[in-house]
């Protein structure tokens, strides 16, 4: 049990670290890159990929 705990923290972290990563690119004018990111993205996340998207947009 205490493998699974620590993967589910180590996917919680990346999954952070790639809305960071968006999100500067969003800030940084490639929206292109942000939507083409998050298209390819290895699991589904409609809700994130949305607010993502308006995340950047603002920016």
């Amino acid at each position: 049990m205490g493998c699974l705990i620590y993967a589910s923290k180590m996917f919680d972290a990346m999954v952070s670290e790639m809305v960071v990563w968006l999100i500067s690119l969003g800030r940084a004018g490639l929206l292109q890159e942000v939507y083409d990111f998050i298209r390819k993205m290895p699991f589904e996340a409609d809700a994130t990929r949305g607010g993502i998207m308006l995340i950047t947009a603002e920016s």
